[in-house]
């Protein structure tokens, strides 16, 4: 009977210290870019790196980047959620110099903004989620 017990108690032990999460989505141009992801891997949970956040992921999908344009959408990846207040930090290499922009999206998830030089990273934050690190010098 003691051997039941453990083994009952190490089977739920296994099963609920690790869930798969799903992992965030980046397209450029179409094509897909999930490489550019610094950190895809997340961590939920209270005592975890991640603590409790919501359990979901980015979708982002950039329409043009070229010629000191960049233009896209941000969506979840599971259900239509609105991300007002989402806002993307563009990290610009101009003249060896990094500047950061600051994009706001709009209600419906799009942005665009111009820029001079050379995307090295964009950073994505909305409140509750995990923030998300594009690293273009991957590219």
């Amino acid at each position: 009977m003691r051997y039941v017990f453990l083994i009952v108690f190490f089977v739920i032990i296994v099963s609920c210290s690790r869930k798969s999460y799903p992992h965030s989505i980046l397209t450029v141009n179409g094509k897909s870019a999930n490489h550019l992801i610094v950190d895809n891997y997340a961590d939920y949970g209270m005592g975890r790196s991640e603590g409790c956040e919501i359990e979901s992921a980015f979708e982002v999908e950039i329409f043009d980047m070229q010629e000191n344009h960049l233009e896209g959408k941000i969506s979840n990846r599971d259900f239509d959620d609105l991300f007002i207040g989402c806002q993307l930090i563009l990290e610009v290499l101009n003249q060896n110099q990094i500047s950061q922009q600051i994009i706001e999206v709009d209600d419906k998830g799009f942005f665009e903004q111009q820029y001079n030089g050379e995307i090295k990273k964009i950073s994505i934050s909305y409140i509750g989620y995990r923030d998300l690190v594009l690293d273009f010098t991957k590219l």
